[in-house]
């Protein structure tokens, strides 16, 4: 994927044991909960949450803010499982 830039601040972080930078802007979605993992991504920069989706009309729960340095996508890769959470910046 390649980095797009529309004015607005971006998301960036590695991707994998291959590092590739990706950028996602505010409200893109990295993936879903239950999507197949095969990732690990690393911030670079900027933030996301980590968020469980809810039933029909409810807030989804904010788990976790996650900041420059810090890592998401681990648990997919160790157990094989898909993803726990959704992960929007």
């Amino acid at each position: 994927m390649t980095a797009r830039w529309t004015g607005m601040k971006a998301t960036q972080f590695f991707i994998g044991f291959g590092p590739r930078l990706w950028s996602f802007r505010k409200g893109e979605t990295v993936f879903h909960q239950g999507d197949p993992g095969d990732a690990l991504f690393i911030m670079a920069s900027g933030s996301v949450k980590v968020v469980l989706p809810s039933d029909e009309g409810a807030e989804p729960a904010i788990v976790a803010i996650l900041g420059p340095g810090e890592f998401f996508g681990e648990l997919a890769i160790l157990d094989g499982a898909p993803h726990s959470a959704t992960i929007v910046p």
